[in-house]
């Protein structure tokens, strides 16, 4: 079973049995899984659900998480004003309960839309807030996609140095981790990177490393991020010729993981010249 059947029988089974606590965090739960798979809408009605039922119970932990969840949707929608107040009405409860972990996630939450409203010094300074707190609380499990979600909207915004330290960072981190789609994710972020240097050969094989191992472990990814993915693709190709592209995606296509790791890592190590670290 996937897991949004499952929590789909969550909500069925804590409806007939009327525990609303248990049905508030199930319809949160399958809202996440909504939301990766782009079904915005939907996903949004049942974190307005959960969040109507944690008010009654007066769960304030679950009231800041919904509503983190609520600006991520909005934020994914475009929306980002209406996102921000989630964002920011998360943050303060987390504040007033000393949580820092959950705190920091909204804040991320609350840089990745300030950078969408053009307010990138706000957005630094939030992120930065944010990666401060899970790095004083150990936790690589959030600051590792913290980092390449920071690291990307960097590099969307022109701040190739910023980029640059986020993206490797979290490459470091997941491999640490094992994690293999927190990894690719990293990777493609690095393509992106070399891309916008003027190396699309380099971008183009990394996209390749990156497709084939998509495409051979099964792992799941949002319409927005498979969009994402094949407009980079696209921009990469136009920037080269025909044999060149196909060299760069046939050399990409035959790396193994730990080869695109450590071309990624070369990359990084020669796309930021020292100005930029200033």
């Amino acid at each position: 079973m996937t897991a949004k059947s499952l929590f789909e029988e969550c909500v069925c089974l804590f409806e007939s049995i009327e525990d609303s606590r248990g049905l508030s965090h199930a319809l949160t739960n399958l809202g996440r899984v909504l939301t990766i798979e782009g079904d915005y809408v939907r996903a949004e009605a049942l974190y307005v659900r959960s969040l109507r039922l944690a008010e009654e119970l007066g769960d304030n932990h679950a009231i800041a998480a919904t509503l983190r969840s609520l600006g991520d949707v909005a934020h994914q929608r475009g929306d980002h004003s209406r996102a921000r107040g989630h964002y920011e009405d998360s943050v303060a409860r987390f504040a007033q309960m000393n949580d820092a972990y959950c705190q920091a996630k909204s804040l991320i939450g609350l840089a990745l839309t300030s950078h969408a409203m053009g307010e990138h010094a706000l957005a630094r300074t939030l992120g930065d807030q944010g990666l401060g707190l899970l790095r004083n609380a150990d936790a690589k499990g959030e600051l590792a996609p913290g980092l390449a979600r920071l690291g990307q909207a960097a590099l969307a915004q022109g701040d190739m140095a910023r980029a640059a330290r986020l993206l490797g960072e979290g490459l470091t981190l997941f491999a640490e981790l094992r994690d293999e789609r927190g990894i690719v994710t990293s990777l493609e972020g690095v393509a992106g990177l070399a891309a916008a240097r003027g190396r699309a050969a380099a971008g183009l094989s990394l996209l390749a490393a990156t497709d084939v191992t998509w495409h051979a472990s099964g792992l799941a990814s949002s319409t927005a991020d498979r969009d994402t993915r094949d407009r980079a693709v696209a921009t990469a190709r136009a920037q080269l010729d025909e044999a060149t592209a196909g060299a760069a995606w046939s050399a990409g296509a035959g790396m193994t993981l730990e080869q695109t790791i450590a071309y990624a890592r070369e990359q990084l190590a020669s796309l930021v010249v020292p100005a930029d670290l200033r």
